[in-house]
């Protein structure tokens, strides 16, 4: 299991989680754009995370013409490699 959220990107090189450190970021002279913008996606992870659990839960009720094709398969693997089964 993860580090329960909030996560929060702090503007420079890390990623938190109440007090811990969950995350250290670096890039090289010219990157910073790039390093802000995967800070910010680090931290969105656990909302992320959570609400594809949700959308998974509630796929049972969907109508095969309410979502795009393979939209379940995609989900479950990205859950998967989220966990580290894939």
């Amino acid at each position: 299991m993860h580090t329960p959220g909030p996560w929060k990107y702090h503007n420079g090189t890390r990623v938190y989680a109440g007090g811990l450190e969950v995350a250290s970021l670096s890039a090289e002279c010219g990157h910073l754009k790039e390093m802000r913008s995967n800070g910010m996606l680090i931290a969105a992870a656990p909302d992320m995370y959570d609400l594809l659990n949700d959308l998974m839960e509630s796929a049972c009720y969907w109508s095969e013409y309410d979502v795009p094709i393979g939209i379940v398969d995609r989900m479950k693997a990205v859950l998967a490699k989220a966990r580290g089964e894939a």
